[in-house]
């Protein structure tokens, strides 16, 4: 192996090192190439062989999206569950680890299936992975996979995660500006999503976010809650909701402070949220 002295002769450049690590990039580069179009193809025993290998890349592409991140914008969510659990069945412990890891925007691979609605997807995550780690992670608008299903209306991944997130929830779901899963729904407009949340979580009704601003608040501000029956019978619902919920079923209704929706997310770390 020939080395070549530079400056002073201290510093020495091997430039079979130089091969062998510009011989390695190249290989990686072929890796994340093949994955991408087996992903593309549906080849999903080809992409799970692939990560049989040590030095199979976790993330694929500039955005810090990994495989599963990929597979699940391919919108098949067959194909996604039949990699998952191709790939757990090659190398044991491997889809905890990838369901962990976040792209550039904070966003798991839960959060990405929420995003795009895939229901079966999110309740395949949520049996087999139950974890916090995996089902109560944030992204970097402060937001759970829940939460994203809810901004998103996705009504099928809301009821896919709330059952098992809800049976081990501890405190509030906000993300950053202090909004509920309720001030989402209704910001967004998603009248008959905001109705099974407050079906499922009446005293979200009380919270109010750093603008001092509660579910109902927003809903009153909302002219299209006006414009149909369907939607006035939300805000008779949420009227009624509001009366028959007891004070004591609610820790506060004061406005939330930007503080408050920190010691949240620090609350929540080592708890399930809804």
């Amino acid at each position: 192996m020939a080395g070549v002295a530079t400056g002073s002769g201290r510093e020495i450049r091997w430039e079979g090192a130089d091969i062998g690590s510009a011989r390695r990039q190249d290989e990686q580069r072929e890796m994340e190439k093949k994955l991408f179009d087996d992903v593309m193809h549906g080849k999903w025993e080809e992409v799970a062989y692939i990560y049989k290998n040590e030095s199979a890349p976790t993330k694929i592409n500039p955005a810090g999206d990994t495989i599963l991140h990929l597979a699940i914008l391919m919108g098949n969510q067959d194909g996604v569950i039949k990699l998952m659990k191709l790939m757990e069945k090659q190398v044991k412990g491997i889809m905890e680890n990838i369901l962990q890891m976040k792209n550039d925007w904070g966003n798991t691979p839960l959060h990405q299936a929420a995003f795009v609605g895939m229901d079966n997807v999110c309740s395949f995550i949520a049996q087999h992975y139950h974890t916090q780690e995996v089902l109560q992670p944030r992204n970097k608008q402060g937001e759970t996979p829940l939460h994203v299903a809810v901004l998103q209306g996705h009504k099928k991944a809301f009821l896919a995660l709330e059952p098992v997130i809800g049976t081990c929830r501890r405190g509030v779901d906000r993300k950053d500006g202090g909004n509920t899963i309720l001030h989402s729904a209704i910001f967004r407009e998603h009248f008959d999503l905001a109705l099974t949340v407050i079906q499922t979580y009446p005293n979200l009704l009380h919270y109010k976010n750093e603008e001092g601003d509660s579910a109902l608040h927003i809903l009153a501000r909302k002219p299209s809650a006006f414009e149909s029956g369907t939607h006035l019978s939300l805000l008779d619902r949420f009227i009624y909701h509001s009366i028959h919920v007891k004070d004591t079923e609610h820790p506060t209704d004061k406005k939330i402070s930007r503080q408050d929706v920190q010691d949240d997310h620090k609350a929540s770390d080592g708890n399930f949220i809804f």
